[in-house]
């Protein structure tokens, strides 16, 4: 089994589509090389004051905050929404939002996907206890973050904050928390027709996992 680990200094940073601030892109899959368009991104941002967020349409967007007290996401039509750390929470990137924080500044895990093309989830492990991640045959790529405090590979690598380890759907690992701390493990899979004769809607599994391994190559590479 090989693993690929990429540490936090490797990371772009770029500003938000909206100008209101900057983002920490960790990887990204489709678009330009210059961050425009994208058929999936994860990303952390760091939210300062109050304000609206970009719009992202055709776009799934999964937020959830990893560090602050929290805030509230309030949507032109009238729904509201209390974020609190760890919660991840889904809605359309179309849809006209604005934040409210609750006491101070946030940082928010970001997971888009492009509706009709790609799935994302995102599960969030916090806590003293291990964090098994057993092999997942049906997803086309995967990526564990670190969100705080430091964790053990059982390759002897330690991750700290906003470190990110790759894995393959064939790969499974096992991260060891060296001090109370959290992981968000983000899985990505290519949506795919009904299995009579229509086929993908678009790219392949092979391809996707091609691409998450050029992204999450910039580091280390190591075989466990």
């Amino acid at each position: 089994m090989t693993i690929s680990i990429r540490r936090a200094a490797d990371y772009r940073r770029m500003p938000w589509k909206n100008g209101g601030g900057v983002t920490t892109e960790i990887a990204r899959g489709g678009g330009s090389s210059d961050g425009d368009g994208f058929d999936w991104r994860i990303s952390i941002a760091d939210v300062a004051i109050d304000g609206p967020f970009s719009l992202f349409p055709g776009i799934q967007r999964t937020i959830a905050v990893i560090d602050g007290a929290g805030m509230d996401l309030l949507f032109a039509d009238g729904e509201a929404h209390r974020l609190f750390p760890h919660q991840p929470f889904t809605f359309d990137g179309a849809r006209a939002v604005e934040s409210r924080l609750l006491l101070g500044p946030v940082r928010d895990l970001n997971v888009m996907v492009r509706h009709g093309a790609w799935f994302g989830n995102v599960h969030i492990h916090a806590g003293l206890a291990p964090f098994h991640l057993p092999a997942q045959p049906d997803v086309d790529a995967r990526f564990a973050i670190v969100l705080n405090g430091r964790w053990q590979a059982a390759t002897g690598e330690t991750l700290a904050a906003e470190d990110n380890l790759f894995l393959a759907p064939e790969d499974a690992a096992r991260l060891v928390p060296v001090a109370v701390g959290a992981v968000a493990l983000i899985t990505l899979q290519l949506l795919r027709k009904p299995a009579h004769g229509r086929g993908k809607q678009s790219g392949s599994g092979t391809d996707a996992q091609a691409s998450a391994f050029r992204l999450a190559g910039v580091g280390e590479r190591v075989s466990a």
